[in-house]
């Protein structure tokens, strides 16, 4: 008997027993599920507040702190100066010897002392050696006893040709002035006195009205200047010649400006303006050097804003495909510079930037990111971007370079922020933050 309820006892207990752990079990899963609620709560009702606090506080904070606005002026003092220590990372401590061989075209305004005043102000030395007379075109340098002495004057680093704009365009029609012949002979007088010395040739700009002047001729200044841009690329790919694109670098000012009358040509429709000469300075260095010119702060006479977009145009115009107008990259060994420019550390309200913070990004509400890459060498082949938290990946690449990425997931967590460059030979760069978002 005492053996029979012991063993009904021991059943009854062992049942208890299971039911005890099971009642833990739910209470454990009840507990978590309201811990987890609490704490979201909380956060919301965290950042809740702070919406509705920090608009209060903004004009208190704002005596100390800096309100930054994520749409950056590419033209601020703190993006220009970004730009001159890229190129000062890179510029050698070392004298250039540079010869222009052309006419009124580098004549007008003095282009050579732009030139090296634009490459004097990022710490190149240089000695500018210059045959400009006015009126001349390549085939009367070919032909020039004193242009073939002042080739074999030293062993130049470079050598700039600049050609006319109609036997370029129109090489079958305008025949008493061969543009290929005239190359041919210069490139033999040049590499006779110098093998290593490189010789560029400045891609012409069209006339202002192209050729509707000439003999009812119906070509613009857009349908000479592609024929101008063909040509060249054929001649020069022919003849083994770098390209420096400075009429492709006007095309692309007076495309985006929707040609206004007497910008970048003088009234004459055909010489430069001192803008234009300056667009062309810029487009010369950034192929000589493979250097941005944005940041340099000699403007010459021209207005800064004006000056920095000619800086712009004229790096993009070069760096946009190096392959296409003969630049030799083949030894970028360097990578590529990117960084994550916006977000920086502080505390964000949709997007605008209201306190300072020493180690974090915190953002309430959407964000944006904004990257700054470049490439001195070969350029910049492709920026790719991985945003992540998880289970959430977001990845791509950016499809144009604003290189900007709008974070308007609403989350509370942390976000891990990757962005990788490549440049066009395969070298690359990674930068990465960490934005702890709310909302």
């Amino acid at each position: 008997m005492f053996l029979i309820n012991e063993t009904v006892s021991y059943g009854v207990g062992k049942q208890h027993f299971h039911q005890i752990i099971m009642l833990q079990i739910f209470f454990k899963r009840k507990t978590n599920i309201i811990y987890w609620a609490i704490m979201k709560s909380i956060y919301f009702v965290f950042a809740i507040a702070l919406i509705l606090i920090i608009p209060s506080i903004i004009p208190i904070i704002s005596s100390d702190k800096t309100h930054i606005n994520a749409n950056l002026n590419y033209e601020s003092e703190e993006y220009i100066q970004s730009q001159v220590s890229r190129s000062d990372l890179h510029a050698e401590k070392m004298t250039y010897k540079i010869l222009f061989i052309g006419s009124s075209y580098f004549n007008f305004n003095n282009l050579p002392y732009m030139f090296e005043n634009l490459a004097k102000n990022l710490g190149y030395e240089l000695i500018i050696g210059q045959r400009i007379p006015n009126g001349w075109y390549l085939d009367d340098h070919a032909n020039s006893n004193e242009t073939e002495k002042k080739i074999n004057e030293k062993d130049w680093d470079y050598v700039i040709l600049q050609g006319g704009g109609p036997n370029t365009a129109y090489p079958d029609y305008f025949i008493e002035h061969p543009l290929v012949p005239a190359l041919e002979i210069l490139k033999d007088k040049i590499y006779s006195n110098c093998e290593s010395t490189k010789i560029v040739f400045c891609l012409p700009w069209a006339f202002e009205d192209g050729m509707t002047w000439y003999d009812n001729w119906t070509d613009t200044f857009e349908d000479m200047q592609i024929k101008i841009l063909n040509n060249t690329l054929k001649f020069c790919q022919e003849i083994g010649l770098t390209i420096a694109p400075v009429g492709w670098s006007w095309y692309n000012v007076l495309e985006e400006m929707n040609y206004p009358l007497h910008y970048l040509h003088k009234s004459d429709w055909n010489h430069p303006s001192r803008k234009g000469s300056y667009l062309m300075a810029c487009t010369i260095y950034s192929t000589i050097f493979l250097k941005s010119c944005v940041g340099n702060n000699y403007y010459d006479s021209i207005i800064e804003e004006e000056a920095i977009y000619f800086q712009k145009i004229a790096s993009k115009t070069v760096f946009d495909n190096y392959s296409l107008w003969n630049i030799n990259y083949e030894n970028d060994t360097t990578s590529p510079y990117i960084k994550i420019i916006y977000p920086l550390n502080g505390l964000y309200l949709y997007n605008n930037k209201i306190m300072n913070l020493t180690n974090n990004i915190i953002s309430i509400g959407p964000i944006e990111i904004i990257v700054d890459t470049s490439d001195v060498e070969s350029g910049i082949d492709y920026v790719e971007y991985s945003i992540v938290r998880y289970p959430l990946f977001i990845l791509g690449q950016f499809i144009d370079e604003n290189y900007t990425y709008y974070l308007d997931r609403i989350s509370i967590g942390c976000w891990h922020v990757t962005v990788r460059a490549y440049d066009n030979v395969g070298n690359k760069a990674i930068d990465q933050i960490q934005i702890w978002k709310f909302l």
